[in-house]
């Protein structure tokens, strides 16, 4: 069985932030070069507000240009504006089982589009009894090196807490 080079006994991973988003709408975090690859982890997010979204954009890009699908599935989706990273009960019990892992491969290239999986579990509003598991496949069509992640909930809300932690692999 061949091993995913991002997972790969965790070899070359290293911290490159970690914050917590308790208070916080929206957050941007740089991301230095010198690496190949990026593992985005959340853990734990929750908001104010029931069954709202957390999205994601590279370089704060929100034009149409990223596209997803659910692995096992024929059907996918068409070009959006942004990645959506998890959607979230406003339940912090919930909260602890709420996890995603997006791992983008090549992000520094300037010559392809960056492919990642975003992996998770999620309870989709407060009154879930349990988690939904999903796995997905991104495409990002912008060319530009990926210097910033940006991440932001779809209400006015702010989230009440979690945390995101992004790791390099040399």
């Amino acid at each position: 069985m061949t091993k995913s080079r991002i997972n790969a006994d965790n070899v070359g991973r290293t911290l490159i932030n970690t914050t917590t988003l308790t208070g916080l709408s929206t957050l941007s975090i740089s991301i230095p070069s010198g690496y190949r690859d990026l593992v985005i982890d959340t853990y734990g997010i929750y908001t104010a507000t029931d069954a709202d979204y957390t999205y994601m954009r590279f370089n704060n890009d929100s034009t149409s240009s990223y596209r997803a699908g659910v692995l096992g599935s024929a059907t996918a989706m068409g070009a959006t504006a942004q990645i959506q990273v998890c959607r979230g009960s406003n339940n912090s019990t919930h909260a602890l089982s709420q996890k995603a892992i997006i791992e983008i491969q090549d992000y520094p290239s300037t010559l392809l589009n960056k492919l990642a999986t975003n992996i998770g579990a999620v309870y989709a509003n407060s009154g879930a009894t349990n988690p939904t598991q999903y796995s997905q496949l991104l495409n990002y069509n912008g060319s530009a090196a990926i210097t910033t992640i940006n991440l932001y909930t779809n209400s006015a809300g702010n989230w009440s807490g979690g945390t995101v932690s992004v790791y390099g692999i040399k």
